[in-house]
């Protein structure tokens, strides 16, 4: 058995998988975790991958071992594997995260396996427009390119692809790592424990002929990428966002259940994300100077209001603590 990084932990559940159609069950999972996480301030990152704590799902970071017994140790669910995989992708819905557009200058991606033999390939990160059924489609960058000798003995499994230019997105779009040049059972892609996701049918393969799919049609079960794009204007929820004015008051903070906000200027629009950015709440303010919302009914963690007027915009970050 080949030697993996210090920082994964290996559990083995023993089942099998039809190689033939990889949709039969069981599948033998060889889980690998990792509690490396990309800071929130810059990059966009599915909910499960955050910790309760932080007010995400929590999921477990593995990866999934591939064994369909003909031939033994065939590869990885998320990476080089027996079927000749070519990319894994997964998708991005700008909305979820309060933007119409956004830019990216860079990818991140963990790796939860590299393997020092058969380590002659590189790989690359790509960014994808959406068909009209959500799947990749149509490219629209293509990052530097990092020889998997360079991942293995110098980043230690997390990564950053470079893009020359930052590349804007509107809409939806898909982020992929591209390992069609690599060895088969070499490298995979870090992901969530099966079945633990944020929306469904966000995570996608192509296959050796080029068609593209989602992996919970391929492998009967759904997860996450640890895929990440970084936004080249800073801040997740906007560069520019945070106001200068010391003219508001938002208390208590923590908060219980009732925030009370006091402003000499006039608000009208009062927003609420979470943690890695996803927009949960926006309405009409109607008290436009000094108003209250309950908490009461949100789990213990950090999210950040926006007040919108037209003086400008206003961001903070609460944290609530029942």
């Amino acid at each position: 058995m080949k030697n993996f990084f210090s920082f994964l932990i290996l559990t083995i559940i023993s089942i099998s998988l039809n190689a033939q159609s990889r949709k039969s069950n069981p599948i033998n999972l060889s889980e690998y975790q990792t509690k490396r996480f990309r800071s929130i301030s810059d990059t966009l990152i599915p909910s499960s991958f955050i910790d309760t704590s932080s007010g995400g799902m929590g999921c477990q970071s593995v990866v999934y071992t591939v064994d369909s017994n003909f031939p033994i140790d065939s590869g990885y669910v998320t990476g080089t594997n027996v079927y000749n995989d070519l990319q894994k992708s997964q998708r991005y819905n700008i909305s979820d995260f309060g933007f119409d557009s956004i830019q990216i200058n860079k990818v991140i991606v963990h790796f939860g396996i590299l393997h020092p033999s058969d380590s002659d390939g590189y790989v690359t990160a790509k960014i994808y427009q959406l068909n009209s059924l959500g799947f990749p489609d149509s490219l629209i960058e293509t990052s530097d390119t990092l020889n998997v000798t360079d991942l293995i003995f110098n980043i230690n499994g997390i990564a950053e692809f470079n893009f020359d230019l930052p590349v804007l997105c509107t809409k939806s779009f898909a982020v992929s790592v591209d390992f069609s040049n690599c060895q088969q059972d070499t490298i995979a892609v870090a992901h969530t424990i099966q079945n633990c996701f944020e929306s469904t049918g966000s995570s996608f393969e192509q296959w050796d002929d080029f068609s593209w799919h989602q992996i919970k049609n391929s492998w009967q079960f759904e997860t996450d990428l640890a895929i990440f794009p970084v936004l080249s204007n800073g801040v997740l929820i906007a560069a520019g966002l945070v106001s200068k004015k010391n003219n508001i008051s938002i208390y208590p903070n923590p908060v219980l259940d009732l925030l009370n906000i006091s402003s000499s200027s006039q608000y009208n629009e009062f927003s609420i994300y979470s943690l890695v950015g996803k927009n949960i709440i926006q309405q009409i303010v109607t008290e436009t100077n000094d108003f209250q919302f309950n908490f009461s009914e949100f789990s213990n963690g950090i999210y950040f209001i926006k007040l919108a007027g037209n003086e400008g915009e206003f961001v903070k970050m609460i944290v609530v603590q029942h």
